[in-house]
């Protein structure tokens, strides 16, 4: 990969990182409700997630969804309803305090956050329009893929990670305000189900 191909490659993902997204979002509100180690908890498993579908797009899988529309439809409905999911047990344990969800388990933050970035198939079909512009597709090899995802989870880690911490250094602040945040936190979640399942039909 010549430089200025990588420097495309270090624009787009900063793009797709520095996005809104629903990944972004819950690790905002997981680090302003519970601290920043659940926070980077969500933002490592989303960075792994990410990184899946990358490798998917790059070995082969891209064909498979291409050529079959209704599969995609049904990534987009098995996304969306994980979307909703998290949307609902957010706005449900929106109730909860900071005390009472500083006791929650560690373990399962990470896998939420992998989960979290395998439910939108959106990220497969951009790294399938993308990756030609900037290579050619019979050429790829490890050193290539190797760049690509070093590149890619430097910047998502960054990205999300500095959401973390603004999220816990505000904490004291927001503390009395965690419902609310939480709440809009779900709503959003929702709106992200809404717009994937909605672009199927």
């Amino acid at each position: 990969m010549v430089l200025s191909d990588w420097f495309i490659l270090v624009l787009a993902c900063s793009a797709m990182s520095f996005s809104p997204g629903p990944n972004a979002m819950l690790a905002l509100t997981t680090s302003i409700k519970s601290g920043h180690s659940k926070g980077l908890q969500l933002v490592l498993g989303g960075a792994l997630g990410f990184a899946v579908l990358i490798l998917c797009a790059l070995f082969g899988l891209n064909s498979m969804v291409v050529a079959s529309e209704q599969l995609i439809d049904w990534f987009k409905v098995i996304g969306s309803g994980y979307l909703l999911y998290l949307a609902t047990s957010t706005w449900i344990n929106s109730s909860k305090g900071l005390v009472e969800a500083s006791s929650e388990v560690h373990s399962g933050y990470f896998f939420k956050g992998f989960l979290l970035a395998l439910s939108n198939p959106k990220i497969i079909l951009f790294w399938i329009a993308f990756i030609p512009t900037i290579v050619d597709v019979s050429t790829i090899d490890f050193s290539f893929v190797l760049i690509l995802l070093l590149t890619f989870l430097a910047i998502e880690v960054f990205a999300e990670g500095g959401l973390v911490l603004l999220g816990a250094k505000a904490q004291k602040i927001l503390q009395k305000h965690v419902t609310r945040i939480e709440r809009v936190s779900a709503i959003i979640l929702a709106g992200f189900a809404v717009l994937i399942l909605s672009a199927s039909q």
